[in-house]
C-alpha cells in the first residue's frame, strides 16, 4: 500500500505547502507525508500515533466532531471530489488550533478506506476573523460606526454604520469600495491618509489617525463624520478597522458656540470702546462722598495683584450696578476676556440651569442640540449675575458648588468642565433680610462676598451729583447727533434736584433726553415745562434761594428744607423721618449734624 500511495500523491507531497495525512473513516491515522514526520501533527510525532493506533477523533473539538465525520463520509461517497474541511484540533500542548484544508478519496483499492487530507494551521487568521465578529457584534448597537476594510474594499461593518449611511450591512459588503461612499472631492485625500501607514507602526500592530470627511447617504443627504483608522498587521496582508462617528451635531453646536462667542466679543469690543480706561462714567459721575467711596472700591479691586474671584454689588434698581460691574471688568486683569451679563429674573426657573451651565442634546424635551452655557462663554472673563437673589434655592446650591469647585456640568452631561470666571453678582434687595426669610442661602452670600460689599447709593442720597449727571446726559445726547447743544435753566435744575428719582440714574437719564427733545422744538434751553408731565405739573414748592452764590449753598438749603419737613411730618421721630426720606437713620443724623438741624 505504501508504494501505491507514494505513486499517487508524490507530486502533492513534494510541492504542497500543507501537511498531508491519510486517515480512515473511523479516525485512525494511517499515513503521514514527510513534512508531517518532521513537523508532527500539530506537535505530535506522527509515527508514534500510527504505531499506537491512536484515534484522531479524540483530538477534535467536540463541537466540530460531527461536522468532520460528515465531511469524511461525504468524501468517501464522492471519489475524486475535494471536500472542504475545517475544525479545531487540540495540539500536543493542549491548545485548540484551527485547521483548514480539503479531503479527497482517489484510492482505487477497494480494501483501502482512507481519506487523504491536506491541511494548514489557520489559527491566527481564524482568531482574527473571530475578533472581527465579536467586535462588530459588541458594537452593533452603539451609535458609533465600525467598518473593516482591506485596502479600499469593505469586508464587514456594524449595524450602526449601515444605518448612518442608509444601506444594509450586506449591501455595503457587496458594494466594494469604502471610497465610493465619500463625497467625491474628499476621496483622494482620504484614500491617501488611509493608505499611508508607516511600516514601523504597522509592525507594531496599530496605527490611529483622525480624518474629518463627508459621507453621502443612499438618499443623497450628507453626513459629517470623523474617521479613526487602526491598521492590524496580518501574516500576508493588512486590514484596517475604521471607527466612524457622526459629528454633524457637534459641528452645529460648535457653529452655534462660535456665533455666540462672536456676539459676546462684539459686545465687549463696544463696551471697551465706550468705557476706555475711565472709572467715572454715568452712575459714577459725581463728587459726592457716597460715589467717591464706590470709585475707591472699584480701584481697590482692579488694582489688586490678586483680585477677588467673587464680588457683590448692592443697590436699588437703576443706580447703575451693571455699570459698576463693567467698570471693574474693563479696568481689571480680565479686561481682555468676555463680559457676559445674565438677567436672572428674566430666565424661567426650569431653564436657568441650562442657561448658566449649558445642556447636552436630549437632556430634556426640546433640547435638540448641545448648547454652551454662560459660564463657558465667560471663560477667562467676567460673568455678571444681575439680581442674583432671584435665583431659585435649588439652583443657588448648584451655583455655590461651582464657586467652590470651579467646575460645571452641562445639564444631561456627566463630564466635568473647569471654568476660570470672575463672578460679579448684584442685587437690589437687603440680602440679610432675604437670608432671614429663607429666600437666599447664607453660605452663598458669604461665598459671593469675596470683597467688601459695594453699595451703590440711590440718587436721592447724593443730590449734589444730580446737576453733574444732568449735564453729562445732555452732552451724551448732543454727541449722538440727535439734537443740538442744549442747556438747563436754573428753575429746571432746581426741580431736578428736588425730585426723589425712584428709578435713580436710569430715570434721570430718560427724563433729560425727553426734555432735550421738547426743548429743541423751541430753542436750546430746558425749562420745567419741558420735563415729563409727571414732574412739571406736580412739582413741589421750592424754598427761596439763599443769599449764597454757590451750588453747594443752594443744595444745602434745599436739603435742610426737605429734612425739616420730614421731621415735622414724623413728629421729630428720626427713624420715621428717615423712612420717609428713603435714608438710613445714621445717614440722616449725620446730615442733620452737618446742616445744623436741631430736633
Amino acid at each position: 500500500m505504501r508504494a501505491l500511495l507514494d505513486n499517487m500523491f508524490r507530486s502533492i507531497i513534494e510541492y504542497s505547502a500543507s501537511d498531508v495525512v491519510v486517515i480512515d473513516t473511523d479516525g485512525r491515522l494511517l499515513w503521514s507525508a514527510p513534512a508531517a514526520h518532521e513537523m508532527g501533527i500539530l506537535g505530535y510525532d506522527a509515527q508514534t500515533l500510527i504505531r499506537s493506533d491512536a484515534n484522531v477523533f479524540d483530538l477534535v473539538h467536540a463541537d466540530d466532531l460531527a461536522t468532520m465525520k460528515g465531511c469524511l463520509d461525504e468524501t468517501v461517497g464522492n471519489p475524486g471530489t475535494p471536500i472542504r474541511i475545517a475544525c479545531r484540533i487540540r495540539n500536543a500542548e493542549g491548545e485548540w488550533r484551527y485547521v483548514n484544508g480539503y479531503a479527497t478519496n482517489r484510492l482505487e483499492d477497494p480494501d483501502v478506506t482512507g481519506v487523504v487530507i491536506n491541511y494548514q494551521d489557520v489559527t491566527e487568521l481564524a482568531r482574527s476573523g473571530e475578533r472581527q465578529r465579536i467586535l462588530l457584534s459588541t458594537l452593533s448597537d452603539l451609535a458609533i460606526g465600525i467598518v473593516i476594510v482591506q485596502g479600499d474594499r469593505i469586508l464587514s461593518a456594524n449595524t450602526a454604520f449601515a444605518e448612518m449611511i442608509g444601506y444594509t450591512v450586506e449591501e455595503l459588503v457587496a458594494s466594494g469600495s469604502m471610497l465610493d461612499l465619500l463625497k467625491p472631492s474628499d476621496r483622494a485625500t482620504v484614500q491617501a491618509q488611509i493608505r499611508t501607514v508607516d511600516s514601523d507602526d504597522l509592525d507594531a500592530g496599530v496605527v490611529s489617525e483622525r480624518i474629518e470627511t463627508v459621507l453621502v447617504r443612499r438618499d443623497g443627504a450628507t453626513v459629517h463624520v470623523e474617521i479613526r483608522h487602526h491598521s492590524v498587521a496580518m501574516e500576508h496582508d493588512s486590514q484596517r478597522v475604521l471607527i466612524v462617528q457622526d459629528i454633524s451635531e457637534r459641528r452645529e453646536a460648535d457653529k452655534a458656540r462660535r456665533e455666540e462667542i462672536a456676539r459676546v466679543q462684539a459686545e465687549n469690543v463696544s463696551l471697551r470702546r465706550r468705557l476706555g480706561s475711565a472709572v467715572t462714567f454715568e452712575s459714577m459721575v459725581g463728587k459726592s462722598e457716597a460715589i467717591q467711596r464706590v470709585c475707591l472700591q472699584i480701584r481697590a479691586v482692579t488694582e489688586s495683584p490678586s483680585p477677588p474671584m467673587s464680588i457683590l454689588i448692592r443697590g436699588e434698581t437703576g443706580v447703575g450696578k451693571e455699570l459698576v460691574a463693567q467698570a471693574i471688568h474693563a479696568n481689571g486683569a480680565r479686561r481682555k476676556g468676555p463680559f457676559v451679563p445674565v438677567d436672572c429674573p428674566a430666565i424661567a426657573g426650569d431653564l436657568f440651569g441650562s442657561e448658566l451651565f449649558g445642556h447636552e442634546r436630549g437632556a430634556f424635551t426640546g433640547a435638540t442640540e448641545r448648547r454652551i452655557g454662560k459660564f463657558e462663554l465667560a471663560q477667562g472673563g467676567t460673568l455678571f449675575l444681575d439680581e442674583v437673589t432671584e435665583i431659585e434655592p435649588i439652583l443657588q446650591a448648584k451655583l455655590l458648588r461651582v464657586l467652590q469647585e470651579r467646575v460645571i456640568h452641562r445639564v444631561g452631561g456627566d463630564k466635568p468642565i473647569p471654568v476660570d470666571v470672575q463672578i460679579i453678582a448684584a442685587t437690589n434687595r437687603d440680602v440679610i433680610a432675604a437670608i432671614e426669610a429663607g429666600e437666599f442661602r447664607r453660605d452663598l452670600y458669604y461665598r459671593l462676598l469675596g470683597f467688601d460689599e459695594i453699595v451703590v447709593p440711590p440718587l436721592r442720597e447724593r443730590r449734589e451729583d444730580i446737576p453733574l449727571l444732568a449735564e453729562h446726559f445732555l452732552r451724551q445726547h448732543a454727541d449722538s447727533g440727535s439734537v443740538t447743544k442744549t442747556f438747563i435753566s436754573q428753575e429746571a435744575m432746581d426741580l431736578l434736584v428736588m425730585i426723589d428719582w425712584e428709578g435713580n440714574v436710569r430715570e434721570l437719564k430718560g427724563a433729560i433726553e425727553s426734555a432735550a427733545i421738547w426743548a429743541n422744538r423751541e430753542g436750546t434751553t430746558i425749562h420745567p415745562r419741558h420735563l415729563p408731565t409727571r414732574y412739571s405739573t406736580s412739582r413741589p414748592t421750592l424754598p427761596m434761594h439763599s443769599s449764597g452764590d454757590t451750588l453747594r449753598d443752594r443744595l444745602n438749603e434745599m436739603e435742610r428744607w426737605m429734612i425739616q419737613g420730614a421731621l415735622s411730618a414724623a413728629n421729630h421721630n428720626i427713624a420715621a423721618a428717615a423712612r420717609e426720606l428713603g435714608m438710613d437713620p445714621s445717614n440722616l443724623r449725620r446730615r442733620m449734624s452737618t446742616l445744623a438741624i436741631i430736633t
